[in-house]
Order: C-alpha cells, then sequence, then structure tokens
C-alpha cells in the first residue's frame, strides 16, 4: 500500500478529511477493469439466452408485453429471436415482445 494511501486510511478513522493523490493510471486502469467486467457479464447472459424461430407467416413484435401495445416490427416466419426472457404470454426479444405461442424453442 502507498504511503498517501496509508495517511487516509489512517485520517478516515480520526474523521478528519484528507486530500488523497491519485495516479492518473489508476484510474485509467480501475476505469478498464469495469468496462471489461460489463462486457463479461453481457456475454454470460446473451450465453444463457435461448434461440427461438418463428413459427407464422408473419409476427408482430410489440413495445411492451399485451396485444394492445404499438407494434414496433413485423417478423417473419422461421426468422429466429433470442429470446430474452420470459413475461406472462410473451418472449422479450432484442427489438421488444412476442407471443409466446407463435416462437417454437430451438
Amino acid at each position: 500500500m502507498s504511503k498517501s494511501k496509508k495517511i487516509k486510511i489512517e485520517n478516515e478513522i480520526k474523521n478528519e478529511p484528507v486530500a488523497a493523490e491519485v495516479e492518473k493510471e489508476d484510474i485509467t486502469n480501475t476505469s478498464i477493469a469495469a468496462e471489461s467486467e460489463k462486457e463479461d457479464m453481457k456475454d454470460s447472459t446473451i450465453a444463457a439466452a435461448k434461440v427461438g424461430v418463428v413459427n407464422v407467416d408473419r409476427l408482430n413484435v410489440r413495445k411492451n408485453p399485451t396485444i394492445e401495445s404499438d407494434v414496433v416490427k413485423i417478423i417473419n416466419k422461421n426468422d429466429e429471436v433470442i429470446i430474452i426472457e420470459e413475461e406472462g404470454e410473451f418472449y422479450k426479444v432484442k427489438d421488444g415482445f412476442v407471443m409466446q405461442k407463435f416462437i417454437d424453442e430451438k
């Protein structure tokens, strides 16, 4: 542990405010590590997702998981979708929500 960090810890115990010196390189390395960890989490989420295939000629992708919700996209029979999660009778997919009964899981 560097001397400036030791002083900061000791002074915090005494409830005395301290201005710590931090190397620019330390901040950069921490930011890079955080971004890397974020990417790792994203990759593991995608790996855990299921793939489905549209089983009807045309399927509405909706903004929210209700049949009253706006249609944001239309996908076609045999198109593949990545199923992110289930919400009631709907699957959450990349662009919105689709009804589960119109998707066959691979």
